[in-house]
């Protein structure tokens, strides 16, 4: 029950990052945010604990650890966004 409906919200997610930050032209640099690398870390803290979960046969661990996936993936989004709306304005001269 809970790796369909978690992984289908995690992957929805992660498939709109791509469009927050990249375009055609854009390569991806290798520095980070803050909020990417918060998120980062808060994503890959959220799949061990719920691995760790599924080991121990807590549901409740599980269940904490997609939780900790879906905020570590929106908070790596507001810092794509930043990124992109930075390389808009550096772009357009405002920065």
């Amino acid at each position: 029950m809970f790796d369909n409906a978690h992984k289908s919200i995690i992957k929805s997610f992660k498939m709109q990052l791509p469009a927050l930050s990249y375009g055609a032209h854009h390569t991806r640099r290798l520095a980070m945010n803050k909020d990417q690398l918060e998120g980062s870390v808060k994503d890959v803290g959220g799949v061990i604990q719920e691995k760790a979960g599924k080991l121990l046969g807590s549901r409740e661990q599980q269940a904490k650890g997609i939780a900790k996936q879906i905020d570590g993936t929106a908070q790596k989004m507001v810092g794509d966004a930043k990124e992109a709306l930075k390389e808009i304005k550096k772009r357009h001269g405002d920065a």
